[in-house]
């Protein structure tokens, strides 16, 4: 099968790889960095205005040199210049103590929102498309293996080169597909944990709210990625310029969404004469949302020394978003699974369900963290219901940005009509009345009667088809061993009743219970009995007077323990610790004193 050629892949990844500068020279441009360098580069040439000597002179002249070298690399490398300010500002914060450290703490969150920045701004505009080429060339291969009764996966191979005879390693394009989505979708959650101000970073618990965004994001970038490729594949052999078309009408639908939902007509108002800053934050936003929904806040570009805008609630602008998205991708994937590429007809089912399955598992994980893991889930959805006119609606009050004017407003979020509400009224013994409503009467005998009916018969043949389906397995598995614990249960309840009769009968007539008296003479007379025999002695033994007067102080410190509190333990406890102190005492004074021989 013809894939793109060498000048087709090499125009491709050179475009990808040149989209971002003009961005990042923007970006530099518009930083506390450039100014600084801007006044520091006046300082160097006043400084060589007022040399005396040569001595001066050179000096001055290398600080040009370190300062142009410092210019430049910048403006070229500005992602790595941002790295390196990133770990200055951090060595520099972590080392300080006392006032310095408090006084840092400022610098250290404007070089976190800078890093993140343009680090999100680099991946929304090259690793965006870079995996999306990747997978296109190596897609019919990837299609092959999984469709084989095998499937194999290279992370590198080890080739000699001819003209070197040196062995080389070469790492397999599959690991380069991998790091890219990897990158993307740990650089969108880094990007949002640090607009929460280390909220994700405090203890092992925000370790694991960041985890399930990370898993969120990942998910939906997999499908959507997936489906792209699909759809340039469904075009035919070397057509990899449809997706790219599409992209395009994406990221224009998605900016001017942007534009709506957000602060933009501020980068308008204030941007200046040409208004690059509302150019950069539409066309930077855009792109940005190719995969997912994302707001990259650009405020610290606009207003030096501001931080991005915090509390402003996007709900209703990710719901329009995600349904954008969810759409596209439905429809995108049905064009593709319908197309006369054999491959792609053998496996619509299979495609079908992974690929939606990883988008829908993506947006039930971003469900579940911004409802129950979100720092400030408990405001998210802090709806309101109301009954008015019979009808039953949900409405949630949120800040949000409409065409640039951002204050509270009133989300309805759901309806139930006052027919459908008075029906479930019924089931949920409320019975709210319509009033002498004709046409609600008329549509809940006609409508709403009928198809309760229908759905709750159906909903009983569905259970009766259960539990007879169940039945094999029940009396099989579940039954004997039902039957074996009962079975247990019942000897084991004899066994007790049986033990405590024998013990009754052996210590009680007529199931009254021994006198205390009688169970401590009966205790030393066997202990009596023991001591006789230790001794050599033999036959029944009887307390003198000596071991009475020991019983009769054992039984009456008895009775003081009982009586006196104490805080050795439970009652269980104390009981059992004191009967065996008394009955040791008792076996002292017995083993002190002579047995009388009856």
């Amino acid at each position: 099968m013809q894939a793109l050629s060498a000048q087709q892949k090499f125009g491709y990844t050179l475009f990808f790889i040149l989209v971002p500068w003009p961005f990042f020279i923007y970006e530099f441009f518009t930083s506390r960095q450039y100014t600084q360098l801007v006044a520091k580069g006046g300082e160097i040439v006043g400084e060589m205005s007022r040399c005396q000597g040569p001595i001066s002179f050179c000096k001055a002249y290398l600080k040009a040199i370190l300062y142009s070298i410092t210019f430049v690399s910048c403006f070229l490398l500005w992602p790595l210049a941002v790295l390196f300010i990133k770990y200055y500002n951090d060595g520099k914060y972590y080392l300080a103590k006392g006032q310095a450290k408090a006084e840092r703490e400022k610098k250290i969150e404007a070089s976190e929102v800078l890093f993140s920045t343009a680090r999100v701004m680099e991946v929304s505009l090259e690793s965006s498309f870079q995996p999306t080429i990747q997978l296109y060339i190596l897609f019919p291969v990837l299609v092959q293996n999984v469709t084989a009764n095998y499937f194999s996966f290279r992370l590198f191979s080890i080739c000699k080169d001819e003209s070197l005879n040196i062995p080389m390693l070469k790492t397999d394009q599959t690991i380069s597909i991998i790091t890219s989505i990897l990158s993307l979708a740990w650089c969108f959650t880094f990007y949002h944990a640090t607009l929460k101000r280390g909220a994700l970073d405090r203890d092992l618990a925000a370790l694991f709210y960041r985890a399930v965004l990370f898993l969120s994001v990942l998910f939906q970038i997999i499908g959507r990625l997936f489906i792209f490729v699909l759809f340039a594949y469904s075009f035919g052999p070397g057509n990899y310029y449809p997706v790219l078309i599409f992209l395009g009408c994406h990221i224009l639908l998605m900016t001017m969404l942007h534009f709506i939902f957000s602060d933009a007509k501020m980068y308008w108002e204030k941007g200046g004469l040409l208004n690059l800053s509302f150019f950069h934050y539409m066309i930077g936003n855009g792109l940005a949302n190719i995969y997912i929904h994302n707001w990259i806040r650009m405020d610290p570009l606009l207003i030096p020394f501001s931080k991005p805008l915090q509390h402003v609630a996007t709900f209703m602008r990710q719901v329009v978003f995600d349904v954008v998205l969810m759409t596209e991708n439905v429809v995108l994937l049905a064009i593709a699974l319908n197309s006369n590429i054999r491959e792609l007809r053998d496996n619509q089912l299979s495609f079908a369900c992974v690929l939606l399955g990883f988008s829908f598992v993506g947006v039930v994980l971003k469900c579940v963290y911004y409802r129950y893991l979100h720092i400030w889930a408990w405001l998210i959805m802090d709806y309101i219901t109301e009954k008015q006119d019979g009808h039953w609606t949900c409405h949630l009050y949120s800040n949000m940005y409409l065409c640039g004017d951002l204050r509270e407003r009133r989300l309805l979020l759901c309806c139930v009509p006052r027919p459908i509400y008075a029906f479930l009224g019924w089931f949920c013994e409320e019975k709210p009345s319509c009033g002498n409503c004709t046409v609600c009467s008329v549509l809940v005998t006609l409508v709403v009667l009928p198809v309760a009916t229908a759905v709750a018969l159906i909903a009983l043949i569905v259970c009766l088809v259960l539990a007879l389906a169940f039945m094999p397995v029940f009396l099989v598995a579940v039954l004997p061993c039902v039957l074996f614990l009962g079975c247990r249960r019942s000897a084991s309840r004899e066994r007790v009743i049986k033990v405590m009769e024998s013990e009754g009968s052996s210590s009680a007539v007529g199931g009254e219970k021994p006198d205390d008296d009688d169970e401590f003479r009966a205790m030393a007379q066997r202990l009596i009995g023991d001591n006789k025999k230790e001794r050599g002695g033999g036959g029944d033994c009887e307390l003198g007077e000596e071991q009475e007067m020991a019983m009769k102080k054992t039984k009456q410190a008895e009775a003081e323990a009982e009586i006196a509190p104490t805080e050795e333990g439970p009652v269980e406890e104390r009981e059992f610790k004191s009967n065996g102190d008394l009955t040791q005492k008792l076996a002292e004074a017995i083993a002190k004193t002579p047995a009388t021989r009856v």
